[in-house]
């Protein structure tokens, strides 16, 4: 019986994988092989007689018209029409009858990452092959469509890299991925993983549109010092005198700084929702968003059977709400959980204990700003009734922090706008952007000695060491 190719990628005919921009070919002993039949999101060969070399080729791109309007902060935006590449797999085979055996590949040790063998012919003689194509490569198009990006690439933390990811199966379209470029030669083939839940942002439904991403830097970068002088408040470690209370979280330094071997990956919300993020889906798109970057050699560089290690969730404020959601529908994988004075905590709360009790080795670490001090210390007395676990923290454990002498981070946060030392929003905001100084709360104020609340869980975490 004469061997057959099929091959086959999910999400075919998504504006990120239009067909007309799938060149999918297979060569046997050097030359091309015509598709016996072309269907969306497939194509099946026949292999010739005395076939004992096959080379799978498969690119994607994408295209999208010109754009043009508004972005949701009102600024002007023009785009012109952009084709370019969102993926690419090459994977070569030996032939033996109607069996195929994929070459290893050096960079990967094994078969590329993103196809799926089933070697053996099936009783029609048919071996199929999968693309793995949940995500793909979106970079190009976000650097013209996000109003934002190129401030952000320009105030970014050295050492760290963001990737654009493009999600093919629904929402939300895009998740961001910050990856330490030592996660390149991460000897381990278990890489870790973070997911942050932000709070509301504006609603898309696509990528080809105008995006705004200010929180990208907001979240991402460190702040400046306010000796710099600069004029933009959104920069710098201090509150100015318009009572701007909106520092920068620092979270790429934290990951740099914790040294583990993790990803922090960003689902971008459509306003509130999180879509197939905060669904029992999340774990297989999380390993899927891995997968792809291992095979951009983003993540495990030479190493093989590279797989989704320990699972972190997080939210702050409005996150909340899709991260609870996510946590109840994952509670058997997921393994850390950082509630940074996050909505609906009180209503989870029975989630937050079962899951905690579901696992020996899980952690709970909250942060109090101005809205969860009784729901959060209801959960801890719940888990750990004489607040010994170092398993379940909760930091600050009371609004005296707030008070002057406490906190010498907050001290300085609020030096030149005293008003915002007893502001619900002000402190709400240092539960993601806050910290402590790394020798103690009452040290003088360095911004390079302020250990922020995310780099602390890091460090006491069980993601695994660089």
């Amino acid at each position: 019986m004469a061997l057959k190719i099929r091959v086959t990628w999910p999400n075919a005919g998504s504006p990120l994988l239009p067909d007309s921009g799938a060149t999918v070919l297979l060569f046997a002993n050097g030359k091309l092989v015509v598709p016996a039949a072309t269907s969306v999101g497939e194509r099946t060969y026949d292999v010739p007689d005395g076939t004992t070399e096959l080379k799978l080729s498969a690119r994607f791109r994408a295209s999208f018209g010109a754009v043009s309007g508004k972005a949701p902060d009102g600024a002007a935006m023009s785009v012109d029409a952009m084709d370019r590449e969102v993926l690419r797999a090459e994977q070569s085979y030996t032939v033996s009858g109607n069996a195929l055996t994929a070459v290893s590949i050096p960079e990967f040790a094994g078969p590329h990452p993103l196809v799926v063998t089933k070697g053996a012919a099936n009783a029609h003689g048919v071996a199929a092959i999968t693309l793995r194509t949940l995500f793909v490569d979106v970079g190009a198009f976000w650097e013209q469509y996000c109003q934002n990006w190129p401030y952000y690439l320009q105030e970014h933390t050295a050492g760290m890299t963001t990737h654009v990811l493009g999600f093919t199966g629904g929402m939300p379209v895009v998740w961001l991925a910050s990856v330490p470029d030592a996660m390149a030669s991460f000897a381990g083939n278990d890489p870790g993983c973070l997911v942050f839940y932000r709070p509301a942002s504006y609603p898309y439904s696509r990528l080809d549109q105008p995006h705004q991403g200010s929180a990208i830097a907001r979240y991402l970068c460190k702040p400046k010092p306010a000796t710099d002088k600069t004029e933009r408040r959104f920069e710098v470690d201090q509150a100015g005198a318009d009572a701007y209370h909106y520092m920068r979280c620092g979270f790429e330094a934290a990951v740099l700084d914790s040294k583990r071997a993790l990803v922090m990956l960003h689902p971008w919300p459509s306003g509130t929702g999180f879509g197939a993020a905060e669904t029992s889906l999340m774990p297989g798109l999380v390993d899927a968003a891995m997968r792809l970057l291992w095979a951009q050699n983003a993540v495990c560089k030479g190493v093989g059977n590279v797989a989704l290690g320990h699972l972190g969730t997080s939210a702050f404020s409005r996150g909340g709400d899709g991260h609870w959601r996510a946590l109840r529908s994952n509670m058997g994988r997921v393994r850390e959980v950082y509630g940074f004075d996050a909505t609906s905590t009180s209503e989870a709360g029975p989630s937050i204990v079962q899951w905690f009790n579901s696992h020996v080795s899980n952690k709970l670490r909250f942060v109090n700003g101005a809205y969860n001090f009784g729901a959060h210390a209801a959960i801890q007395r719940t888990l750990s009734p004489g607040g010994g676990r170092a398993d379940v923290t909760v930091i600050p454990p009371s609004a005296v922090s707030f008070d002057p002498g406490n906190n010498a981070v907050f001290d300085h946060f609020v030096e030149l706008a005293p008003q915002l030392r007893d502001d619900e929003d002000a402190r709400h905001q240092f539960a993601i952007c806050g910290g402590k100084m790394q020798a103690g709360t009452e040290a003088a104020y360095d911004l390079d000695g302020v250990e922020t609340f995310l780099l602390g869980f890091l460090r006491s975490s069980d993601f695994p060491m660089l």
